[in-house]
């Protein structure tokens, strides 16, 4: 009988747990455009990015917690010109001896929107990506000169914009249907 009583006990405290914490449809960490999207594709694998936090006896191995925003980046990293994710589910997993060790991760799996601009600059050697001051989306494509899929979407957010005044030159409310 006390055997058994050991046995569960030893049980639970080397119990740990996973939980879901979110599903995004749609997530990204940094500021992405909307053109951004409308011209991105995804990929099919689905990629897995991690941020983990471990603690001995009561002290934590790295001074900041785990954090959901490090594991989505790290997501996103894996895939050259990646700029959020599609599908996307965040797990926390928490594992915890009192006073001896303790483990917590943030999870975050999902499939990568890749901006194919993005991808050209980071192969032609330019810096690309959101943070280096530079707009992602040149202008040229913005307003339609390249065709596709962007360019509908910027027709249209220009007669969204400026529905109920005069249009900027250039474009007019009427090329939206």
């Amino acid at each position: 009988m006390v055997r058994k009583l050991v046995l569960v006990g030893l049980a639970l405290v080397l119990a740990g747990c996973t939980h879901t914490v979110a599903k995004f449809a749609l997530v990204a960490p940094e500021p992405v455009r909307l053109m951004q999207i409308a011209s991105s594709r995804a990929t099919v694998a689905k990629v897995r990015g991690e941020d983990d936090n471990h603690i001995l006896v009561v002290v934590p191995w790295r001074w900041r917690a785990h954090d959901m925003h490090v594991a989505m980046k790290r997501a996103i990293e894996t895939v050259p010109g990646g700029i959020a994710l599609l599908d996307c589910e965040v797990r926390e997993t928490k594992f915890h001896v009192p006073f001896i060790y303790g483990y917590y991760a943030y999870v975050v799996e999902g499939r990568v929107l890749v901006d194919p601009l993005a991808t050209e600059r980071t192969h032609e050697g330019g810096a690309g990506g959101m943070g280096t001051g530079s707009d992602p989306v040149p202008e040229a494509r913005a307003g339609g000169a390249r065709g596709g899929a962007g360019a509908g979407v910027a027709r249209g957010m220009r007669a969204l914009r400026w529905r109920g005044r005069a249009a900027p030159a250039g474009g007019t409310n009427a090329e939206v249907r």
